[in-house]
């Protein structure tokens, strides 16, 4: 799964919710600071959220150690 999201990322196929978008702000973190997180073999999902609360699909938790 991992490998899907980063060949998503690498293409820009991919979207943060409002929530993410709210917290990478306020954590000052740019988007090329994530894009480039993904490119790391430390990159890993710690938590997966198969049908969020708010309705969308294939949402996940993410680190990078």
């Amino acid at each position: 799964m991992i490998e899907q999201i980063r060949t998503y990322i690498s293409s820009k196929k991919y979207r943060l919710t409002l929530h993410a978008e709210i917290e990478r702000e306020a954590d000052k973190i740019f988007i090329s600071e994530i894009e480039e997180a993904f490119s790391s073999n430390n990159c890993m999902i710690i938590e997966d959220y198969p049908e969020d609360k708010r309705g969308i699909t294939n949402s996940y938790g993410l680190c990078n150690l």
